[in-house]
This record gives C-alpha cells, structure tokens and sequence, in this order.
C-alpha cells in the first residue's frame, strides 16, 4: 500500500517549526514585560511616597501660616513658633500622613526648625520630611525652607 499526500488547494496551515518559532517569540515578550513588572511597582511606590512627604510639607506649612502669633503653638500639629531659642521639633506621621506618636510605628519623620530672624514680621522655618524615620540618616528626605510675612 502506497501513501500519496493529499493536496487541497484551498487550505493552508502553519508547519511545526513555524508553531514552535511563533510560541517561542510570545514566550520571551511575556516574560520581558513580566521582568519589567517589579521596576514599574517599585516607581510607583516610590513617586506615592515622596508626593505623601511633600503633602506633609504643605500641611506643615499651611499651619504655621496660619497660626495666630499670640497663641504661641500651631493650631493643628502644636509646634512651638515662639521659642527663645530655636530647636528642631520632630514630628512623625504613618504611610497616609496622619500624625502618629513616635519612629515605632511611623513612615516619616518631620523635622521643623525655626530660623532666627532679626524682623519680627518675617517667620523663616526650615522643614524636612525623611523616611524611614528610624534612621539616624535616613535615605530618602526632602527639605524646603518656608518663608512667611507676618503683618499685625
């Protein structure tokens, strides 16, 4: 018995080595896009927490801006504005910014320094926000100086 090949002309398909040479192609994309995955993650968490530190800076500014000068402290976070002599004031907030009570269990610490200032209608504090803030030098930190006119 003799076996002829069929030939039908209408139909076409793909050979084996055509299949294997296409799952090979699929199967290395995939697994860049997958190594590529852990990069992607890490820079959104990282972009996440430097815009929590520097909403804390704002937040942190906005109270000393409005602080009335006869109260002596501000109104939400009771940071000391009339101080004799200036000293860092060290705050700590969890991952959403919200005031916690030491480094144990924060994300970030603030560190809010009153500059000296010879006119008393200019309010000069430097802020810095870093995390973790159990370090004794921490990695990630950015400061700002805050400015602010005080008129009576």
């Amino acid at each position: 018995m003799t076996m002829t090949a069929r030939k039908n002309p209408g139909t076409a398909a793909f050979s084996l080595v055509e299949v294997v040479l296409a799952i090979g192609l699929v199967a290395f994309a995939v697994t860049t896009l997958f190594s590529l995955l852990p990069v992607g993650l890490n820079s959104i968490q990282n972009a996440e927490t430097t815009e929590t530190a520097m909403d804390l800076l704002q937040y942190v500014a906005m109270d000393i801006r409005n602080t009335d000068r006869e109260l002596g402290v501000t109104p939400l976070l009771d940071l000391a504005i009339l101080t004799d002599s200036p000293s860092v004031q060290s705050l700590y907030f969890n991952e959403h910014g919200e005031p916690v009570g030491g480094p144990e269990i924060a994300r970030f610490r603030l560190r809010a320094t009153p500059c000296p200032q010879n006119n008393a209608r200019i309010s000069v504090w430097h802020l810095e926000v870093a995390w973790p803030p159990q370090a004794a030098n921490p990695p990630d930190a950015i400061e700002t100086i805050v400015q602010l006119s005080r008129h009576p």
